[in-house]
């Protein structure tokens, strides 16, 4: 008869500790416990970021121009066309205008 033996088996390990389930009540006297760091931390946290907003400098100013083109009418017979002339002149002038205050800002903050 041939007798064998079942393989040895492994122990299972076992965890060094065991976690512990937190209820709502533990959380309640944790926060209870600590409210005053809690409540100190808040507020110099609220404190320290209203001095910075208004301290800070802004950085960045924008300024934009529309050019509104106005749309093509038919031509009248005694329309020779000097109205539309001209508001075409105006809106390069004023576009020139601030292409050349842009450039001298520009300059004037490469210098500084």
């Amino acid at each position: 008869m041939n007798n064998q033996l079942p393989p040895p088996s492994l122990p299972q390990p076992q965890p060094a500790y065991e976690e512990a389930e937190l209820s709502l009540k533990d959380i309640y006297y944790i926060l209870r416990r600590n409210v005053k760091i809690i409540s100190i931390s808040t507020i110099v946290i609220l404190f320290l970021s209203v001095i910075n907003t208004l301290l800070t400098v802004p950085v960045y100013e924008s300024t934009a121009m529309i050019m509104v083109e106005e749309p093509s009418q038919s031509m009248a017979v005694f329309d020779l066309g000097f109205d539309s002339e001209m508001n075409l002149l105006n809106n390069e002038m004023e576009i020139l205008k601030s292409r050349t205050l842009a450039e001298s800002a520009v300059e004037h903050l490469w210098n500084s």
